[in-house]
């Protein structure tokens, strides 16, 4: 089959085939690094749209970083949609059910944990000129999966993963550097942290952005939650 080279409506063409290979050949990590990932033009209005999210405010300016979700940024939609009609072995099953941003104005990354998901996209936004260490700044992988009867609770805070990582790993890794509009198609059962953080200090516009959507069977995700929204 001649591999989709043509720009779709958010995405840059590429092989989505090969991209679906690179996914499965990388257990146990199960990745695939997808650079160039927005249009131009895609990823300058959604860059502009999570910078100027009125969520922000909102949160506190004291911690190390800042939380959005379900950022409503209409490209996000067509994106995940594309993304299904693109990946058909990966996201066989699964819908888009959830969508976060983070901003990490304190240059400190995110712990070791499993997101509540089947699998995971995840999108730097934030130009490379502001990675003040271009070797770093991207997400590390860990030889640990979650077990499926997991809470949340216990994949996805800091106590409680760190504790089922250290009983969990035998101390094999695979990194990702950063890239700017660089995404990373990944299992969300597979505990991952952030490399080290350092970007300019300068405001919102150069501290380091992850946008992440989350594809799951709706089914099992309600369940996961269930038992907190009660």
């Amino acid at each position: 089959m001649t591999p989709d080279t043509t720009t779709a409506t958010g995405l840059t063409g590429r092989d989505w085939q090969q991209v679906e290979r690179a996914y499965a050949s990388s257990s146990p990590y199960n990745y695939a690094v997808l650079d160039d990932f927005f249009t131009p033009e895609t990823f300058t209005s959604v860059r502009s749209q999570l910078l100027s999210n009125w969520g922000w405010q909102y949160k506190n300016w004291q911690a190390n970083e800042l939380y959005v979700r379900d950022p409503q940024i209409p490209e996000i939609q067509t994106v995940a949609s594309e993304l299904k009609a693109r990946l058909p072995e990966v996201l066989n099953g699964l819908e888009f059910v959830r969508c976060w941003a983070f901003m990490h104005q304190r240059n400190v990354g995110l712990k070791v944990h499993a997101d509540n998901g089947a699998v995971t996209v995840d999108v730097w936004m934030t130009p490379d000129e502001f990675n003040l260490l271009p070797e770093a700044g991207g997400l590390l992988f860990f030889d640990v999966k979650r077990d499926p009867a997991m809470m949340i609770h216990e994949f996805n805070t800091v106590e409680w993963a760190e504790r089922y990582f250290a009983e969990h790993t035998r101390g094999k890794t695979e990194t990702v550097g950063y890239g700017c509009n660089r995404a990373v198609l990944f299992d969300a059962g597979t505990f991952h942290e952030s490399d080290r953080v350092r970007f300019r200090d300068d405001g919102a516009d150069t501290y380091r952005i992850n946008l992440s959507l989350l594809f799951d069977d709706p089914d099992e995700f309600a369940r996961r939650r269930r038992v907190y929204d009660d």
